[in-house]
This record gives C-alpha cells, sequence and structure tokens, in this order.
C-alpha cells in the first residue's frame, strides 16, 4: 500500500508500506505518513489523498482518503448569537462543507461520493472564552417545524431520525480509541439542544454520561435555510484538553425533507466512530 499522487508540498518518507498474510476473520491496520510543511486550505476544508493497493497478480486499484482538517479562526470581539452571521471575523480554513451523505431514504449507502441533496456549511471561530459553531443548511422548500416535541433525540440503527438536527462531535485529545463515550457530543434542532458525554443511541454504543456545558445557541429561519449559531465554554472541557493543538471534530446533519443524514469528515456507516473524525487546530490564546 502507498500514496498515489500527493498534493503539492507533501512527500511520503518511504515507498510505502507491505501488508503480510491476514487469516481469515481477522483485521491488520497499517499506517501510511506523508510530511507537508504547509497545508493548504480547500473552501470546504477537506483534502483528497490517493492511496494505491497493489496485490499479486492483479492491476493497482486506487482509492480515496478524505482528510478533513480546518482551523478555528481567532474573533477579536465576542461573537452575537442571533442567527446573524456578519459578524463572524473572516478567515481562510475555518469553513467545513462539502458534506457526504451515510445514508438516504432510510437506508446506508457505501459510496463515499455520494453528495446530500442539500448543502450544509459550517463555520468555526474562538475567542478567549469560548468555541463559536454557526451552521447553514439549505433547502429546496420552505421549513416546517416538527410538531415531535423531545428532550432526547431518536436514533434507528445508528442514525438520528424523525426531525431536523445538526450536531457537532469532540474529541479534544484526537485518540481515536473507537470508544463513543469519549466523544463530546451537542445536538440542536429546532426545539433546543442536548449535550452528553458519549452517544446516546438506542442500543447503546459505549458509555454515556451527563456534560454540563453551558452551551448556547439561537436558531433563524430563512426562505432557503435555516442557520445555527452556538457557542461552547473553553471550560466545558478539562485544562490537559484544553492544551492540545489539534482536535477530533465532525459535524452532521439530518435533512427530514430528503430523509438524508450527512457527515462532514466522510465517516462510512458511523458517524460515531472516533476515528473517523476530521481534525481542528485550536488556536492558543
Amino acid at each position: 500500500m502507498r500514496f498515489g499522487d500527493l498534493p503539492v508540498g507533501w512527500r511520503s518518507p518511504v515507498d510505502g508500506v507491505t501488508i503480510e498474510r491476514i487469516a481469515p476473520g481477522r483485521s491488520r491496520r497499517v499506517v501510511l505518513r506523508a510530511d507537508t510543511g504547509v497545508m493548504t486550505w480547500s473552501p470546504n476544508s477537506v483534502q483528497d489523498l490517493q492511496v494505491v493497493l497493489e496485490t499479486v497478480n492483479q492491476e493497482p486499484r486506487t482509492y480515496h482518503a478524505r482528510l478533513g482538517f480546518l482551523a478555528a479562526e481567532t474573533a477579536d470581539h465576542p461573537i452575537r448569537l442571533d442567527g446573524d452571521l456578519s459578524d463572524w471575523p473572516g478567515g481562510a480554513g475555518n469553513q467545513a462543507g462539502d458534506f457526504v451523505l451515510i445514508s438516504a431514504d432510510g437506508g446506508l449507502t457505501n459510496r463515499s461520493e455520494s453528495r446530500p441533496r442539500s448543502r450544509t456549511e459550517v463555520m468555526v471561530a474562538r475567542d478567549r472564552d469560548y468555541l463559536y459553531f454557526a451552521f447553514t443548511c439549505y433547502a429546496d422548500s420552505p421549513w416546517t417545524r416538527s410538531a415531535v416535541r423531545r428532550s432526547y433525540v431518536q436514533y434507528e440503527d445508528g442514525i438520528p431520525v424523525g426531525e431536523e438536527l445538526v450536531e457537532i462531535l469532540i474529541d479534544p485529545y484526537n485518540a481515536g480509541t473507537r470508544d463513543t463515550g469519549d466523544l463530546y457530543h451537542v445536538v440542536f434542532t429546532s426545539r433546543g439542544s442536548l449535550c452528553e458525554r458519549g452517544v446516546g443511541t438506542d442500543p447503546p454504543t459505549g458509555r454515556r454520561e451527563v456534560w454540563a456545558a453551558d452551551v448556547q445557541h439561537a436558531v433563524a429561519y430563512h426562505d432557503d435555510r435555516w442557520v445555527v449559531e452556538a457557542r461552547i465554554p473553553m471550560a466545558a472541557f478539562d485544562a490537559h484538553a484544553r492544551r492540545q493543538r489539534i482536535w477530533g471534530i465532525n459535524f452532521t446533519r439530518f435533512d427530514v425533507a430528503h430523509q438524508e443524514f450527512s457527515t462532514w469528515s466522510g465517516a462510512q456507516q458511523n458517524a460515531y466512530d472516533p476515528l473517523a473524525l476530521g481534525n481542528i487546530v485550536i488556536p492558543q490564546l
């Protein structure tokens, strides 16, 4: 296994890695490494990396790995939570987009190139006290608010259902443990928000506990989109986590009108796998 054509300025210190024989029913993880002096930004904060698999007696096959990487823009003043994004600081590399489908019309999709019908964009900023998030969720029809009122999220086969929502998944240690209990999970709907450590799926996929974070948000509705502005206190994370420079992060959206569940990191089948998070640089202030 080796990299294909790398982006400009990237290099791999070795030609590739050899995967030794794997016994039936077993698995093995191998690591490819590439170095770059400068991370170049794309409009959606995603980088496509080609990975080539060469096997005996077969033509090489090329796969596309999706690297999600953005940075929180530093704000020199507190951002108002009012659904109006005009006071957000301009910047490069702080906007996530080009979401990828996990499920559509109630069924899983395994095609990484599948895109949702409605666009979702997320901006991230920080000041000394808060992490700020702004979701812009586009639609092709006017919004109808759900008549359902709940203080929890309903899941079916690991997919949130029943109402329009967006989620933030954070692992400050970016450890890729595959334990959902390591995630900080925030959900926003038209009815309110939910904060937890872990993910409250049914059946459970890991430990879950209360996360007493003072998360505040505002929702604004327009003809062609709805907007969520939110802030999470940096103090909601422990001191060691706040010292980490690159956190694991992902954003998801359930589009109730089209019954589509999509994610920014490009996670396949399971959006709540910590190994499938993207990355965010948290500026040190």
